[in-house]
C-alpha cells in the first residue's frame, strides 16, 4: 500500500492520540512502605509524585494539582488531616485517600468528618487500595 500521501498514511496507520495518566501525590514517611505504593501506582499507570511529608505535598500540590491525594494519617511537621485542609485550599475537588496504621476509633471518626474519598488502615491489599483510587478519580 502506497502511505507516502498524508491520507494513504491515516489510512494504513492508527494514530493513537496521546494518553495522560491520572497523577497521585503520594505521602507516606516510611520509605519502604512509600516505595512500594510508588512501584504499584505505576504499574497501574499512574505518574506518582512521592513526599514524604505533609508540608512537602503541599508544596507540590501548589506547582501541580494533581489527581489524587494518598496520605498517611500521621506525617511529619503537619500531618495528614492538616496537609488535606491545606490541599483542599488550594484544590477543593481533589479527592483524598487516607493511609493508617492508626485503627483507632477516634482515626477513622476525624476521616469520616473530612469525608475523605477513602480510608485505609495499615496493612492492606494493594488491590483494594487501587480500586479506591480509580473510585475515587470516577474510573
Amino acid at each position: 500500500m502506497d502511505t507516502s500521501s498524508p491520507q494513504n498514511f491515516a489510512h494504513s496507520h492508527y494514530l493513537k492520540p496521546p494518553v495522560t495518566l491520572p497523577q497521585a501525590l503520594v505521602v507516606d514517611e516510611a520509605p519502604e512502605f512509600g516505595d512500594l505504593l510508588l512501584k504499584f501506582f505505576k504499574l497501574a499507570e499512574y505518574n506518582v509524585d512521592m513526599a514524604q511529608s505533609g508540608g512537602a505535598v503541599i508544596e507540590r500540590i501548589e506547582l501541580n494539582d494533581g489527581d489524587l491525594l494518598v496520605t498517611n494519617l500521621k506525617s511529619r511537621d503537619i500531618g495528614g488531616l492538616s496537609a488535606i485542609h491545606q490541599a483542599r485550599q488550594l484544590h477543593s475537588d481533589l479527592p483524598e485517600i487516607v493511609i493508617t496504621g492508626d485503627s483507632t476509633e477516634s482515626s477513622a471518626i476525624k476521616t469520616a468528618d473530612l469525608k475523605v474519598a477513602d480510608y485505609l488502615i495499615k496493612p492492606f491489599n494493594i488491590s483494594t487500595a487501587l480500586t479506591m483510587a480509580a473510585k475515587a478519580l470516577g474510573k
